[in-house]
């Protein structure tokens, strides 16, 4: 009877250790699509200093400060503008599995741009990579789109070997 209590707490024991382990439970992956998508909305609607504010730290400090980045993103758009090419839609998907990693939350999350020119619509689809550095209350995003991981890991090197980043898709250009 001994025998069978301690392996029933043994049991208990080990279950809840294996829960506290599985990255499912490290963040609520609501929280991270919904910050997501406030970042997405502050793109589409051009809010360059909303849209920095979900900029992962070391992006910024590489360009210089937020002013500088904000600039630069200002820039981004004028020349698109000069270019005819819009930014309409912003579609963000659902995070994968959360790992911890160094003191780190992470995770990738898909993401489709809908751009519109004077003639088509170019359909672009590209993986974001989730970071959070206070256990999952505030999230920062990096889009790897066109990069290869290993410049990828030269600027973000604490990313889990875990994560996982799908291959980049050519982009899907829709005539008018």
């Amino acid at each position: 009877m001994k025998q069978s209590v301690l392996l029933f707490f043994l049991f208990i024991l080990y279950s809840c250790n294996t829960k506290s382990s599985n990255s499912s439970n490290f963040a609520d992956s609501s929280i991270i699509r919904s910050q997501a998508m406030e970042m997405s909305e502050a793109l589409v609607k051009r809010n360059a200093k909303l849209f920095i504010e979900f900029h992962y730290p070391k992006v910024i400090e590489m360009i210089g400060s937020k002013e500088k980045a904000i600039v630069r993103i200002i820039d981004t758009w004028k020349e698109g503008d000069r270019d005819s090419i819009f930014l309409i839609k912003n579609t963000i998907g659902n995070p994968s599995k959360i790992i911890k990693y160094k003191d780190e939350l992470q995770c990738t999350i898909p993401q489709s741009f809908e751009y519109k020119s004077k003639d088509s619509r170019v359909m672009v689809k590209s993986t974001l990579i989730a970071i959070s550095l206070d256990d999952g209350k505030k999230w920062y995003f990096v889009d790897v789109f066109g990069e290869n991981i290993k410049k990828i890991k030269s600027i973000l090197p604490n990313l889990s070997k875990e994560l996982v980043i799908p291959e980049q898709v050519d982009p899907e250009v829709i005539k008018d």
